[in-house]
């Protein structure tokens, strides 16, 4: 196959003053224990997209260096190039409380676009996923559709991080004109794009969005998922291609299990609700070049991850676990 394919994830540390909140993990996000959590996180994005990839371009953007000489040595050793960048199109404090990091990914595509070639694959993951097998499948879609997004299928009333797509259908009517439709909400979890061209094209688009919600208060992006599933509304490509690949996986039986057997035949998981849970344990294993997580071969590699994130079903202890945790929320409810 033509081209080079990159693999990249954005790791932006908060600093204090700086903080906002970011689902599935308390604390402080300028704290080390919480900032610590992303980096073990990121250390398996990165060894299943090598074990599954090997000829892959891995990058991480990311303001900051890994808080331990292994992990940083680790992710060179697996051919991690970790690009510190600034954040010039961070958003002012005060514009939304949660997840301001999020637009860092604008000034990734600025850098990328003087790296890259015309024939490259280039994919932005949520560092919260596993790679499960080659892209090259993948990159076929990429190659013929020149974008590769996810939709996720909300109602249209169902604001997310406080915008529905009823809000999105009113916001993109006073940019273009009256809609009839309500626009796609394309989820974060993978962005795909197709040479060096869509990818200045796409960065254009993403500034010229970033100013209408940060400068002109025109529009209200409040994350990236909102400022992109604009600019593929805009650019007509709301493909959904990656549907067949990529699921948001919500593993814990608290936060409506969504796991089905089909998704061990899945191209990638993200796993919103592992953080701290299969793949933080994860990062033990992965650290170790002697462990299952680098010897078990190709066939049973997807099963020995599922048993780290309850997929495609919860062992006896998570299950345990989890059904005493939320045996005691409910006690706690019905005693206050």
């Amino acid at each position: 196959m033509d081209g080079n394919t990159y693999i990249c994830g954005i790791f932006y540390a908060e600093k204090k003053g700086e903080e906002s909140y970011y689902l599935n993990i308390k604390g402080s996000s300028s704290s080390t224990s919480f900032q610590e959590v992303y980096w073990k996180n990121l250390m398996v994005f990165f060894s299943t997209a090598y074990r599954t990839n090997p000829k892959s371009n891995l990058l991480l953007f990311s303001n900051a260096k890994p808080p331990m000489r292994e992990w940083e040595k680790f992710l060179s050793d697996i051919g991690v190039k970790i690009i510190n960048i600034s954040y010039e199109h961070k958003p002012p404090k005060g514009h939304w409380h949660a997840w301001q990091s999020t637009f860092y990914i604008i000034d990734c595509l600025n850098y990328l676009g003087n790296q890259v070639s015309e024939q490259d694959y280039v994919y932005f993951m949520d560092i919260d996923c596993v790679v499960l097998k080659n892209l090259d499948r993948l990159n076929e879609i990429l190659k013929r559709d020149q974008f590769v997004n996810f939709a996720i299928d909300y109602p249209v009333d169902y604001k997310v991080h406080g915008v529905s797509r009823i809000d999105m259908k009113s916001s993109f009517s006073k940019n273009s004109g009256e809609i009839n439709e309500y626009p796609t909400y394309f989820g974060g979890e993978i962005y795909g794009f197709y040479g060096k061209s869509n990818i200045l094209k796409i960065y254009k688009e993403a500034t010229d969005a970033w100013k209408m919600t940060v400068i002109e208060k025109s529009m209200v992006f409040n994350t990236e998922e909102h400022l992109f599933s604009f600019i593929f509304w805009k650019l007509n490509k709301q493909y959904n291609n990656a549907q067949s690949f990529i699921k948001r996986i919500w593993t814990d039986a608290s936060n409506h299990r969504n796991v089905e057997c089909s998704d061990t035949k899945l191209t990638i998981w993200h796993l919103p609700a592992e953080k701290r849970k299969g793949l933080y344990n994860l990062t033990e294993k992965v650290l170790n070049d002697k462990s299952k997580f680098w010897t078990v071969d190709s066939e049973d590699y997807i099963t020995y991850l599922g048993k780290f994130v309850s997929i495609p079903r919860r062992s006896i202890s998570r299950v345990f676990t989890e059904s005493s945790k939320k045996i005691a929320k409910k006690l706690k409810i019905r005693t206050n």
